[in-house]
């Protein structure tokens, strides 16, 4: 069932209203460590390194992986050199930001990853996952109703 965000799928989770669910680690881990919903296991390749205790569901599970991508999108026809000075400008402030130990120390506790990157990088992201999410859904025969 799908949720307008972590708040009502928790609430329902809490409540019994539903059995499991998939979330992101950030949105999730205080639920986690307060002991307020207990995670099976991280659909990221390797083990969080913030919730080391959790398996990565890819070891009974081989090849399964599953993550959540925040991104920055331009339409189509933004100028590369405006795209080129937005990124640059991001990637400045993500690395200044991990400058400071006690951001990056929060960032890592919370189990969040940052990338930066180039726009080609990203693309190169999305057009695998693409490839791979495309093939989970025909292989499981899902539609669109």
């Amino acid at each position: 069932m799908p949720y307008r965000g972590s708040a009502p799928m928790f609430t329902d989770l809490i409540a019994g209203r539903i059995q499991g669910a998939f979330e992101n680690i950030p949105a999730s881990i205080e639920q986690i460590r307060s002991g307020t919903a207990r995670a099976l296991a991280v659909t990221t390749a390797a083990a969080s390194e913030s919730l080391p205790e959790l398996p990565a569901l890819s070891a009974g599970l081989p090849g399964v992986e599953a993550f959540a991508v925040a991104d920055i999108g331009a339409p189509r026809d933004t100028p590369a050199e405006i795209i080129a000075t937005i990124n640059a400008t991001i990637n400045a402030t993500i690395n200044a930001g991990f400058a400071d130990p006690r951001l990056r120390a929060r960032l890592e506790d919370l189990g969040a990853t940052i990338l930066a990157g180039s726009p080609e990088d990203f693309a190169l992201l999305i057009a695998r996952e693409t490839v791979k999410w495309t093939r989970v859904i025909r292989s499981a025969g899902i539609r669109i109703t």
